[in-house]
């Protein structure tokens, strides 16, 4: 004793109908779980494509080389690294000069964090300089530190 189709869909608008608030919340709850569980399920697709464009932006893989104390790589170190790492695009050092010297600009006090840097460095950072330049190496001596 099964029923037709045409009768099950029948019965099945009359229970629907007989009920039209329940229905139609049940409805929007089915299509909230199907949206929430497919938006979560996107979520790791869209933070693993964010993550590989930021990284081939910066055009990885990058190595950094970090030396504490009096010991620190000189220029030639650089050129020595330059000529031996074969198919590297750009080489740059950065040294942290402290942040203990006040600077006054336009009656306004700071103390900045001073970094030197190679010629480089915006190449192999990832950062881009929005406005004004870097000093040159002759000012920078020419700055009691």
């Amino acid at each position: 004793m099964s029923l037709s189709l045409v009768d099950l869909i029948r019965l099945t608008c009359i229970s629907l109908s007989g009920n039209l608030l329940r229905s139609s919340l049940t409805t929007v709850g089915v299509f909230m779980g199907v949206a929430a569980v497919s938006a979560t399920l996107q979520v790791g697709n869209i933070s693993h494509a964010v993550i590989a464009k930021k990284l081939a932006e910066r055009e990885a893989p990058q190595i950094r080389i970090a030396m504490w104390g009096e010991v620190g790589l000189k220029l030639e170190d650089m050129e020595f690294l330059r000529h031996r790492l074969k198919g590297i695009r750009a080489i740059s050092a950065a040294i942290w000069l402290g942040s203990n010297k006040k600077v006054i600009f336009q009656a306004v006090d700071a103390k900045p964090n001073i970094f030197a840097v190679s010629q480089d460095h915006l190449l192999t950072s990832g950062r881009r300089l929005i406005k004004g330049r870097f000093f040159s190496l002759m000012i920078l001596l020419a700055i009691d530190l």
